[in-house]
């Protein structure tokens, strides 16, 4: 369960204070709302998997690795722009 008072609107600050500013800062622990175990895909995943991992799971976003580092991430807007890009490619055709 999350904190009421967080909610996808509430700001996170990363920005480093000095520990005698601390004190006016409420502190989270970010383990709760964080997925632990995200989906991934490789570099080499075929974009065909990855629009469908997004269509049959409503994903929103899905993270790239390599060799077990973090490449990146694919959002929804990405896989979207993507299926836009082939098919005005296909109408030039």
């Amino acid at each position: 369960m999350t904190h009421p008072l967080i909610t996808e609107r509430t700001t996170v600050d990363f920005n480093q204070r000095s520990p005698e500013n601390w004190k006016d800062v409420r502190s989270i622990t970010l383990g709760r709302i964080v997925d632990m175990a995200p989906l991934t895909v490789t570099v080499q995943t075929p974009m065909e998997t990855v629009i469908e991992m997004f269509c049959k799971l409503g994903l929103r976003q899905l993270l790239v690795t390599e060799h077990g580092r973090l490449l990146g991430i694919i959002t929804k807007k990405d896989v979207l722009n993507h299926i836009q890009e082939v098919e005005k490619r296909k109408d030039q055709e």
